[in-house]
């Protein structure tokens, strides 16, 4: 399903803004999401995103593992997701993502039916990670990383971060994000 949302492969980018726009924040932080792409020929190519929210609770991880179980809620307006499958857009990008979020480190594998399989990240597999992915986790953040399989994608999410660039009038629409920042 996450497959086939979407015209474009990096649409995602659009529906972790939104999510982190959702998201709940402590009343001392400015609502932030910081957006990375790291790719070169040195190197396998990754995306990951950082935001400084209150971190997952149990509620959150089951939503990711499931559609239309979100704890999000349109009744009230205080939300614009509430359906449980934007998040799963990253799966256009990414067989294999990671979710790091407070005591909360696993990543998702296809089973091949459809199903999203979470996996427990041990200790020695989360030291293989980037250290900007595990310094910007072991710093509060949720962060999110998407290993890069093509490099096609690559390409895909650094035109869509671009067009977000020149389409500023997006972040007036936001409710609770303040700061977005992207990085390529």
């Amino acid at each position: 399903l996450a497959r086939d949302l979407y015209e474009s492969d990096a649409h995602f980018l659009q529906e972790l803004v939104q999510n982190a726009d959702d998201n709940s924040y402590h009343g001392d932080v400015v609502p932030s999401l910081r957006l990375v792409l790291c790719s070169g020929a040195d190197m396998a190519d990754y995306f990951y995103t950082v935001n400084n929210e209150v971190g997952f609770a149990e509620a959150d991880v089951r939503a990711l593992c499931d559609i239309s179980r979100s704890p999000k809620s349109r009744l009230d307006g205080s939300t614009t997701g509430y359906k449980g499958i934007g998040w799963k857009s990253v799966f256009r990008v990414c067989d294999s993502p990671h979710v790091l979020s407070g005591a909360w480190r696993f990543r998702f594998r296809s089973n091949g039916l459809g199903l999203l399989t979470p996996e427990w990240i041990d200790d020695a597999e989360y030291q293989r990670l980037p250290r900007d992915v595990t310094g910007a986790h072991q710093t509060g953040n949720t962060v999110f990383f998407l290993p890069l399989p093509d490099p096609q994608h690559a390409a895909g999410i650094k035109t869509e971060m671009r067009a977000m660039e020149s389409e500023l009038v997006q972040l007036l629409f936001l409710r609770r994000l303040r700061e977005l920042h992207l990085h390529c």
